[in-house]
């Protein structure tokens, strides 16, 4: 036992205890983010299959996708809030059987409003676990924060690409009646998460002022950020949602399509992971600004590329340009208000996010007048946005000051 007075951090079990740092507690962390995000995006087949099922009109499958991304995305900054004034584990313990027991509820919904009250209960789970989980990610290798957030978010990523899959499964084997054993994953989470959760670091040292004041006094490079994430979440869900419809227009059959997809989606994961141990050598807002800047060319490339095969490759090229930034716009934005970082994570992972996604419809509309290859064309352009607004972020604390 060391003698010197660290960081005041509650008692726990001993093998809390030694899975309270380092790459331990990051590889428990991780392991809970990529179930809850495999949970994230599991919503869309369900609420695909119960269209068939029972008959939903496309308007209140709207209507559940509107109410998921509320309740995941769109509330996270409460949750971040909350996270910060109460500094137990109990939050990020609880929210992965939470997001469980809401799924595996939505099979004995007798009604519509009980399966959009099943939806936001799983979406209470997913929002809750974000904020907390990155801030107490950060911590646990503090001197690799861009690694550490890489890991942390690529986790994530990977559970959101075979959420579908573990779906798909569960409903071929079980069938819709036994689609209760998707919470499965969820309920052991928890109980892992019980005695192994690292505990959030707290220095009574550092001052704590309140989360308004802190906001306000970073609230320029912090909107700069948001904007930044609303742009980003802009191209990166618009695409994800229109790519399938747009290869198809372009002669790829359903399996092609299918395929482009994903390796659409590894490419961005690969470049969410890449940007993190990036950002450790040359600094994070280095790394943002690369991002978009090696992104625009890549996207324009892919329409003027005549090969479909050659277009998807300059896209998913472009996908893991834009994905860079992803890990490293939480660590630069955590760094410039330490105190208040589950907050911080809350409007970076979740609402700023769920608020780029809002754009989808405007460019199906745009699509429906112009044609979908212009459509994307033009969101293809919205890094130049990306660019200018990555000029005006300060650096993170104590990161490499070569470069710009």
């Amino acid at each position: 036992m060391s003698s010197q007075p660290e960081l005041a951090i509650p008692r726990r079990s001993p093998s809390s205890r030694a899975a309270a740092g380092g790459l331990g507690a990051l590889a428990i962390l991780s392991a809970a983010h990529l179930v809850i995000d495999a949970y994230s995006s599991v919503y869309a087949p369900v609420l695909a299959v119960l269209h068939e099922r029972l008959g939903l009109s496309l308007a209140q499958v709207g209507g559940g996708a509107m109410v998921f991304g509320l309740s995941a995305s769109i509330l996270q900054p409460v949750y971040g809030l909350i996270s910060d004034r109460l500094r137990g584990t109990w939050i990020i313990v609880l929210a992965p059987a939470v997001a469980a027991i809401g799924l595996a509820a939505v099979p004995f919904a007798g009604s519509y409003a009980a399966l959009l009250a099943a939806l936001f209960v799983a979406g209470i789970g997913i929002a809750a676990f974000h904020p907390q989980g990155a801030a107490q990610a950060a911590d646990t290798m503090p001197h690799r924060p861009g690694a550490t957030m890489a890991l942390f978010v690529g986790a994530g990523n990977l559970g959101f690409a075979i959420g579908p899959a573990m779906f798909s499964v569960t409903y071929a084997i079980w069938g819709w009646d036994g689609l209760w054993r998707i919470a499965l994953p969820g309920l052991l989470t928890t109980l892992l998460l019980l005695p192994t959760a690292p505990a959030p670091v707290h220095d009574p040292k550092r001052p704590r002022p309140g989360v308004g004041r802190a906001l306000r006094a970073r609230w320029r490079p912090l909107l700069l950020m948001y904007l930044f994430v609303v742009t980003r979440g802009s191209v990166q869900l618009i695409f994800v949602a229109f790519l399938p419809v747009y290869l198809l227009q372009a002669g790829f059959a359903l399996g092609g399509s299918t395929a482009a997809l994903s390796i659409f989606l590894t490419a961005g994961s690969l470049g969410s992971l890449a940007g993190g141990f990036l950002a450790d050598r040359v600094g994070a807002r280095n790394v943002i600004r690369l991002s978009m800047l090696l992104a625009l060319p890549a996207f324009v490339a892919s329409f003027a590329a005549i090969p479909l095969w050659l277009r998807v490759a300059w896209l998913s090229l472009g996908f893991f340009f834009l994905l860079l930034s992803n890990s490293v716009t939480i660590v630069l934005a955590q760094s410039w208000v330490p105190e208040h970082r589950s907050t911080v994570s809350s409007l970076l992972m979740g609402f700023a996010w769920g608020m780029g996604g809002l754009f989808a419809p405007i460019v199906g509309r745009l699509a429906d007048l112009y044609g979908l290859e212009r459509a994307l064309f033009a969101v293809g352009l919205l890094p130049i946005i990306g660019i200018i607004l990555a000029l005006g972020m300060p650096r993170r604390h104590a990161e490499p000051a070569n470069g710009c």
